[in-house]
């Protein structure tokens, strides 16, 4: 700011004013910029109705109490299935040649699915190899 021996004849009103007109100048530019690039993303934008509109599933969702699933969720298709299916599968009590299956695998049932994957990868790896190595002592080791 000036000081006052050194303001202008008008005095500090006519400094505000000038300082309000450079402000009032950069705002009205700014927004022209912002209004040309509002209106260059609206051309790139797609402007058909499916983009716009909210989906029922999505309106369900939004909608949903907080205790229950929304309608278009996989746990609202599950609790509303017919007991003992789900996605078309029919789910019963498990035969007794899988049983011994299913306890080896309860353990991995509190892993992360990424862990699950890896260790799943890491198997099928090691089983190959194991058929590797025993081709190779059949074929080549014989005495």
């Amino acid at each position: 700011m000036l000081p006052e021996d050194e303001a202008p004849a008008g005095g500090v009103a006519a400094v505000a004013a000038a300082a309000e007109r450079d402000v009032n100048a950069e705002l009205d530019a700014f927004f022209k910029t912002v209004k040309s690039e509002a209106a260059a993303e609206a051309q790139l934008a797609p402007s058909g109705h499916d983009a716009l509109e909210t989906s029922a599933a999505e309106r369900a969702g939004l909608n949903a109490p907080a205790g229950e699933p929304a309608a278009g969720s996989a746990a609202a298709m599950k609790a509303a299935a017919p007991v003992g299916e789900v996605g078309g599968v029919e789910e019963g009590p498990l035969p007794v040649y899988l049983k011994p299956l299913e306890w080896i695998n309860a353990p991995l049932e509190a892993c992360p699915l990424a862990l699950r994957d890896f260790i799943g990868k890491a198997a099928i790896i090691t089983l190959v190899n194991a058929a590797a190595v025993m081709v190779y002592v059949l074929l080549f080791r014989r005495h």
